[in-house]
Parts: C-alpha cells; structure tokens; sequence
C-alpha cells in the first residue's frame, strides 16, 4: 500500500446521533476488513463499492490481540495489488469513535466459547483501534461494529430496516429512513430460549448442534426481535445464515426476509463513510 500522510482532522463518527448519509459522491478506493469470530475478510472497493482486486480470507489466530489485528490490517494491505486512500474496519462488539468498548470473542484465548483471560480484556478494553491503524496505515480510518457495515451495503433508504447477520453471534443494525441508527449490542442481553442472543446464534458452531433445531431457534429469535424493531424490511446474513434449513429459509423468505450474500460485510466497507455524520477531512501529503 502506497503510504499518505494525512492531517489530524480525519472522517470520525460521533457516538450518539444518527448515522446519517452525507456526501454520497465523494469517495476513494477503500480497504475494507471484516474481522469475525473465526475469519478476517478483507477487499479494496470502488466508491460505488465494486472489487478492484481479490477478496482475501484469513482463519483469525487465537490468542487475538490488538496489536494482531493491526499487523493483520498491514498485511492485508500489502497483499492487494491496488493502491487504496482509506481503511474501514467491520469487528464484533460495541466500538465507539473507533475506540473498543467491549468485544466478546478476541477476550477468549482460544476464541469463541472460551473462558475470558483478563489480560487479553485489559488489552482489548479502550482499545484505539481506529488511531491505531490510521498510525501504522497513514490513512484515514474507519473503525466500527461489522454490523454496521454490512449494513452500509445493504440498506435501500426507505422505511425501517433491520439487518441481522448470523456469525459466531448475533450482529444487529438498524436503518429508518436510509438513516443508520446509533449502534446498541442486543446480542449480549438475554433470549426468550436461555442463553443471550450470541449464544443461541453461535451455537451452531458446536459439533452436538441440530441444525434443524438451531434453525427453528434462529426463527424464535427474530419473532423475538420483533417488538423491539417492528421493521419494514428484514436482511439476513453472516456466515452462519448459509446453515438455516431449506425450510426456515423458505419461512423466513415467505415473511418477507432477504438473504444477503456472503460478502456483505467487507462489501459495505466504501459506503460507511457516507453514514458519517460530522465530515472533516483533512488528508493532505
């Protein structure tokens, strides 16, 4: 990656407010990663969020520190061919201004499921994910929850939306109006099943798991969404949407439901920024 340097004044989302549309035509190539509980994804996209070069996925290596997911970030960066002027990172957990509140799989040394190490949640802890690599990138960066991104290449603009993704646990992004709501972790609060929504999510991934049952577990779980968000419109995706049953997909699909393709949540990664409310570019060389 070819290196810029910028000024300090950089594109930042401002926690508390709607994540609103703003100058949908000014754009750069953009390095996109989605970062998961078991693999990294990442792609270099157009403004119109089309591939310029190949989609990489990577195992994420446990223990998972801060400083591993900037080195990953690089080399990343390095493997794609194409020349990029800005970073969006997609990860699990309530980030804030780039800054990690909490995130619930990279605490576990051996991942999701695990039992938590406090030093890997120290380190985690406020982390400055998105100074970070705008430090070891010199580019302007963008750090936020996945489902937030899956989201920015998702949503239509009309009406509410709601977009689920099915991974090692329950992403969740909200839209109203082509306006992406202030991300909050309901995954992590508790389900009409036992367990919280992460958990009934994620345990698919356990070898004893019926996928029929976890399939008719899924759908408890989104008609248990339902007072909270009363959408218009619902999206599916994340990994783990390609394990549903034929027939709870074609329930789902009959209540209104769209599936979203795999890559999703790298794909969203040019279009994030225009969900940024307050614009300050600086980058200068």
């Amino acid at each position: 990656m070819r290196k810029r340097a910028f000024c300090d004044s950089v594109e930042v989302m401002t926690a508390g407010s709607h994540i609103q549309p703003h100058d949908p035509n000014s754009g750069f190539d953009t390095l996109s990663l989605d970062f998961g509980g078991s693999r990294v994804k990442s792609a270099v996209l157009d403004r119109q969020g089309n591939h310029l070069g190949t989609y990489f996925v990577d195992v994420v290596d446990y223990p998972f520190t801060p400083q591993l997911m900037i080195e990953t970030v690089i080399e990343h960066a390095q493997r794609h061919a194409v020349t990029c002027q800005r970073v969006t990172i997609g990860m699990p957990g309530i980030v804030r201004d780039g800054i990690v509140i909490h995130t619930p799989h990279y605490i576990r040394p051996a991942g999701p499921g695990g039992n938590v190490d406090p030093q890997l949640q120290e380190a985690w802890k406020n982390a400055d994910i998105q100074k970070l690599v705008e430090n070891a990138c010199h580019l302007p960066t963008l750090v936020v929850n996945d489902a937030i991104v899956a989201a920015a290449a998702t949503i239509q603009g009309h009406g509410s939306e709601l977009i689920l993704t099915l991974g090692t646990g329950l992403g969740i992004a909200f839209a109203v109006n082509g306006r992406l709501t202030e991300h909050i972790e309901v995954s992590h609060a508790p389900s009409p099943i036992g367990g919280t929504f992460d958990d009934v999510v994620g345990a698919i991934n356990l070898p004893d798991t019926d996928s029929a049952q976890w399939s008719h577990h899924i759908s408890q779980v989104i008609d248990a969404l339902w007072p909270m968000y009363r959408w218009d419109t619902l999206y599916i995706g994340g990994g783990n949407a390609l394990k549903l049953t034929d027939q709870v997909r074609a329930s789902l699909s009959e209540r209104g439901a769209t599936f979203l393709d795999y890559e999703a949540g790298a794909r969203g990664g040019s279009a994030t920024w225009q969900y940024v409310p307050h614009i300050t570019r600086g980058a200068c060389d």
